[in-house]
């Protein structure tokens, strides 16, 4: 979607003979009878576009496609860039960040019908503004040859418009509403579709009335037709956009921009050029920004998704591994925990020995070189100790082999000498005693999880809060905006005042004048004047 018409010029050509409106309107209602809304399956279509009517020529440049349960459990996503067949403006690449010569090598929207339409089979196809994305739906697919679907077809901008009191509906705005915070990317057709995803499954599951669908997803009560059949997408240049570091890496944020449980095959030309560039980054244990960048550009034309990639980066990973052998010295297991992080796989971890931070610090002086002397040295490495050449006033203990006489002089009286069974034994307590400590500074809640769950959802969203009282009627223009009385609004006033004087927040007197069938803006008016009463 574009903010006015942002692309060239392009001379007014017409969508083929034959093309239709694709979709049958379906909409949630406050009713009783009708479909389960929980019963069906929904696919949650999003477009960004050339240009804003398909008439005057303009085209889809990038599409996604989730298939979910109400329940916003993903079942299958889809997305890719498509090649528009004709070229862009410089203002209308930089609204969606999509270049003409991406463009130009992604597939057509005919080599990507058939996929799309295998997701839109016996579901609710779902899109924030349907109308938008229906018109040019129907035109590609009739440029495309394929005969139109008919299907039920759900609105999230005029759902959440009937069913909620919010200042704005743009779906930007609605994420904002219900999850205290604003989408960390725009104007990405995967990412647009997972927030319409969420805000629908948000809907589904915390609205306080029970709503029923209208329709199913023939959009009537007939069974869903079934779609004209055409080939599956043979390759795909899904786009990976609003990359950041963070906390979990580059890499984490690249793996979660692509699709999951897609069934797409990879392009093997890209898959090896990808592989070969992110072991280079492995190696070196370096990874920035452009780096970053220029890896979600092969991982798009390898057409990686979620799955693929993290296959990628485990198959790196062990390649490390295997080059450290069979017994890898401490800095070798240092820089495989850091590779393993950096690759985004961190349970690979689990499968060397120990390396953490418990000796930091805990300077150690190995005097002998015996098999002995060296596993204990190793432990201390293994667990953050430095390890020194002599004895100096920052050693804390000196390992001595059976062979060699302790030295008889030492910089500090606090440096322990021991043997090498002894100093494996007060190094072992040493590291469980730090390990007890931390355990116990470490809440019982805080063990790692992986954070995808595979459901598309707004923590703590509560779509009642916004709930309208009642579902507002179509009326004639002249009709005013409210029919209250003014003796009925000086009672709520009275009503809202006494609430305040009581100690009631705005949110509490907000939702009682909300029960009374009041709207935002004349709910405003009332506790406006509310507060002043019981001021006064």
């Amino acid at each position: 979607m574009v903010p006015g018409d942002l692309c060239e010029p392009a001379r007014r050509r017409p969508v083929p003979r034959g093309s239709t409106v694709m979709f049958t309107p379906v909409s949630l209602r406050r009713a009783r009878r009708g479909v389960d809304p929980h019963a069906v399956e929904y696919t949650v279509i999003d477009v960004e576009t050339t240009g804003l009517d398909p008439r005057r020529g303009h085209r889809v440049c990038e599409i996604a496609a989730v298939r979910m349960r109400a329940d916003g459990i993903v079942l299958e996503e889809f997305a890719s860039v498509v090649n528009p067949q004709r070229r862009m403006s410089s203002e209308n690449q930089e609204f969606h960040g999509i270049s003409n010569a991406e463009a130009a090598a992604a597939p057509t929207f005919a080599e990507l019908a058939g996929t799309l339409l295998r997701l839109m089979r016996g579901a609710v196809v779902v899109a924030h503004n349907l109308e938008f994305e229906g018109k040019f739906l129907t035109a590609e697919f009739a440029h495309a040859g394929l005969p139109q679907v008919r299907a039920g077809g759900l609105c999230t901008l005029e759902t959440y418009r009937e069913h909620t009191e919010m200042i704005g509906y743009r779906l930007p705005g609605i994420v904002k509403s219900l999850s205290g915070s604003w989408p960390g990317t725009e104007h990405a057709a995967l990412e647009d579709a997972r927030n319409t995803a969420r805000v629908l499954t948000a809907l589904l599951t915390t609205a306080p009335v029970a709503l029923t669908l209208s329709a199913g997803p023939s959009g009537n009560d007939a069974p869903a037709p079934s779609a004209p059949s055409a080939p599956e997408a043979a390759r795909v240049r899904p786009r990976a956009c609003g990359l950041r570091k963070g906390r979990e890496g580059w890499l984490a944020h690249l793996r979660r921009a692509l699709p999951t449980r897609t069934r797409t095959p990879l392009d093997e030309v890209g898959a090896s050029a990808y592989r070969a560039a992110v072991a280079r980054h492995a190696e070196q244990g370096r990874l920035i920004g452009r780096d970053a960048e220029e890896l979600a550009a092969l991982a798009s034309v390898a057409g990686h998704s979620q799955e693929s990639l993290r296959a990628a980066h485990t198959d790196v990973w062990k390649e490390l591994r295997a080059r450290a052998g069979a017994h890898p010295d401490a800095p070798a297991l240092r820089s495989l925990t850091a590779a393993a992080l950096l690759l985004d796989v961190p349970h690979l971890n689990a499968q060397l020995p120990s390396v953490g931070t418990e000796l930091k610090g805990f300077r150690v002086v190995p005097l002998g070189d015996t098999p002995a002397v060296r596993s204990v040295v190793a432990l201390a490495e293994r667990h953050g100790a430095p390890v020194g050449v002599r004895p100096s006033r920052t050693t804390r203990m000196v390992i001595v082999a059976d062979e060699v006489a302790a030295p008889h002089t030492l910089p500090a009286e606090s440096v322990q000498v021991l043997r090498p069974a002894a100093a494996e034994a007060a190094l072992r307590e040493l590291i469980a005693r730090h390990a007890a400590e931390r355990a116990a500074e470490r809440p019982a809640d805080a063990a790692p999880q992986e954070p995808d769950s595979g459901r598309l959802i707004i923590e703590n969203a509560d779509v009642a809060m916004l709930w309208r009282g009642h579902v507002p009627a179509k009326r004639p223009r002249t009709t005013p905006a409210t029919t209250d009385s003014p003796a009925r609004t000086d009672v709520l006033v009275g009503k809202a005042a006494d609430m305040f004087r009581r100690g009631l927040g705005k949110r509490e007197v907000a939702r009682s004048l909300r029960a009374e069938g009041l709207g935002f803006f004349e709910r405003r008016s009332v506790m406006a004047r509310a507060r002043a009463v019981s001021a006064a």
